[in-house]
């Protein structure tokens, strides 16, 4: 085969791949790029965004005065993406590449997007049904003692 025909296969090779919709060359996203977009699937939402929502919370009650023009500004300082890297890496020491992308595919079908939808709910469900069994739970430990004839002690 002829430079000039290993050239033209080559060139009819791409063209096949490309208009069969599939990249010639498809770069395979990293182990990072991985984790940072399970973070967002799973967590539904920006994190970046999510961060700086929190750090606005736990500041602005300490700092009434402050006012909102200031904020916006002290706020673009604030790189949520360098706490989505630090993440990131924890998410990479844990979880192997395959499984990375298995955690991505659930999270982007349809049994995956419905259970980032309801975690909240059920979570929040969870919490309550939680503090009512503890309270139940510490109510029926505290009257056992007492039925044993302990009390409690002050704290001094």
């Amino acid at each position: 085969m002829t430079r000039q025909q290993h050239s033209l296969s080559s060139l009819a090779l791409a063209l096949t791949l490309l208009a069969s919709g599939l990249p010639a060359f498809a770069e395979e996203p990293s182990n990072e790029a991985l984790a940072k977009e399970l973070m967002v699937l799973s967590v539904g939402a920006d994190m970046s965004q999510e961060i700086a929502g929190f750090l606005s919370a736990q500041l602005r009650p300490a700092y009434p005065l402050v006012p909102e023009e200031t904020w916006v500004e002290v706020f673009e300082t604030v790189d949520g993406k360098e706490v989505e890297a630090l993440i990131a890496g924890i998410y990479t020491r844990h979880f192997t590449r395959d499984e990375l992308l298995e955690l991505v595919a659930f999270y982007k079908s349809p049994i995956g997007k419905r259970f980032v939808e309801l975690l909240p709910v059920v979570m929040q469900e969870s919490m309550a049904l939680g503090n009512e069994w503890n309270q139940r739970k510490v109510n029926e430990v505290v009257e056992a003692l007492k039925a044993r004839g302990h009390n409690p002690q002050s704290l001094q």
